[in-house]
């Protein structure tokens, strides 16, 4: 009697929820149909897997995490317009729309994928417009042409277009908990997608035209597909992965070592998934045989593998060094009193990581709070990040005893990822920007420990039998 009227409740609260949604969606545009249509959709599938409870609690995360940020982003759009932050391009020559904004890039990106979906459309603009936003590869990340798709099959709706990003910030609830519920069970897969829905940064970040969340999205459907297909061995998990690998390279627009960094971290998930599953004999063989193997075309390549090594060394240490020299509040791991070291060791460049995962682990430090407004505004969400660092180590620590199998591409994306970000970093406010694609890994093995202390007959303690 109980879980029917609490199942109700439920039901009654998610229709009211979904019904302010439409009625919010319906008055701005086409595309804000659109996304209500999406998320029916995926309430839809939530509401044919797992059972009865799961499903309950999946579909009303996923509508309080949608709305939630529909009606925050709505909100920090009426007081962008009320203390006239409006971005119009109109003076410099350039078609005269115009957005509301809180965050420069978002703004950016907003007009950018309008002028690109103009010029597809085939609208007259003039050439400093096509040259400077269209075909101007300076700044062009695919989000850019998410939005100009959007705009083209639905009109411009600079409101309406940030609704794709409160879509993709549910979403990753969604796949967090299908993650975790596969490795430690129920409870720390409830927490984890409480935690990673309502992480502060992560969802501001969800309700602007930023390419954060699309990239946060990319990235942990790729874990999610690779875990996936280790289970099912269902081959288009596998094209999930190259398109999600693909997706992220075109919204970062970094180095092309990023799509070589995730093929590395699902084929090395795939190989110690392999190894994990032999019996212990052939384990053992196997791991001589390709160490041996391994030594061996290390000693025959080693110069090329050094200079390969160097040269990806170089691109991150100019990189670093460009972010310092645009200014701002920024890290130091390397010295600037003489020239940086381009061919150092192995031993030196492991001690300069050392020092550049401290910044990138736990910057912005208390004492920064004070150097700026932004910076300022951090501090909350710093302190909570500092209280579970400890249990974050502690969920790594059970993870590794109990799930190493299954949470091995956690590891790896973590610290593979972690890595690439503390090695190119600098700026204080882009590092807590970019750190948040690794966060939700933070926030699960976090979760995992706050439960082990806090309520260890809540986790599946079973141990992982890899010792056959």
């Amino acid at each position: 009697m109980i879980n029917s009227i609490t199942y109700s409740q439920n039901k009654n609260t998610m229709v009211i929820l979904l019904g302010f949604i439409l009625g919010l969606l319906l008055f701005f545009s086409p595309g804000s149909v659109f996304i209500f249509s999406v998320a029916l959709l995926v309430l839809f599938f939530i509401n044919r897997i797992g059972e009865n409870d799961e499903r309950r609690f999946l579909s009303l995360l996923f509508s309080i995490a949608l709305s939630s940020r529909i009606i925050v982003s709505l909100l920090s759009m009426f007081i962008a317009i009320y203390i006239g932050k409006i971005l119009n391009y109109a003076h410099m020559g350039y078609p005269d729309y115009s957005t509301p904004y809180l965050v420069d890039d978002s703004g950016y990106y907003t007009l950018r994928g309008l002028f690109n979906s103009m010029y597809w459309l085939n609208k007259p603009m003039h050439p400093i417009t096509i040259e400077a936003m269209v075909t101007n590869p300076y700044g062009a990340t695919g989000y850019i042409y998410l939005l100009a798709t959007f705009f083209t099959l639905f009109g411009y709706s600079p409101i309406a277009s940030r609704f794709i990003n409160c879509l993709l910030g549910a979403l990753i609830a969604i796949l967090i908990y299908s993650i975790v519920r596969n490795i430690f069970g129920k409870k720390p897969a409830v927490l984890s997608s409480i935690l990673v829905a309502f992480w502060p940064s992560m969802f501001f970040w969800s309700i602007t035209n930023l390419k954060e969340t699309s990239l946060i999205f990319l990235a942990y459907l790729m874990i999610w597909s690779a875990i996936k297909f280790h289970s099912t061995k269902r081959f288009y998990y596998l094209i999930l992965i190259s398109l999600s690998i693909l997706a992220q390279f075109s919204i970062r627009r970094a180095y092309i070592e990023f799509i070589y960094l995730n093929v590395i971290i699902v084929l090395l998930y795939f190989l110690l998934v392999f190894i994990l599953n032999l019996y212990r004999k052939k384990r053992f063989f196997f791991i001589a045989v390709s160490s041996l193997a391994s030594l061996f075309f290390i000693l025959i390549f080693k110069e090329n593998l050094y200079l390969l090594f160097s040269s990806m060394l170089q691109k991150a240490i100019v990189f670093y060094q460009g972010t310092i020299s645009e200014g701002g509040i920024y890290y130091q791991f390397l010295s600037t009193e003489q020239p940086v070291k381009l061919n150092m060791g192995y031993l030196e460049f492991l001690t300069v990581l050392s020092k550049a995962w401290t910044h990138m682990l736990l910057e912005p430090f208390p004492w920064r709070f004070i150097h700026s407004k932004s910076i300022f505004l951090t501090m909350p969400q710093m302190l909570l990040w500092y209280f579970l660092m400890p249990f974050f180590a502690i969920g790594a620590l059970i993870s590794v005893r109990y799930r190493l199998r299954q949470a091995s591409i956690l590891f790896l994306y973590f610290f593979i990822i972690a890595s690439a970000l503390a090695i190119t970093g600098a700026n204080i406010g882009t590092i807590f920007r970019f750190r948040d694609i690794v966060t939700p890994v933070v926030l699960v093995f976090s979760s995992i420990g706050l439960i082990y202390v806090f309520n260890p007959s809540g986790l599946d303690l079973t141990k992982d039998s890899i010792n056959k």
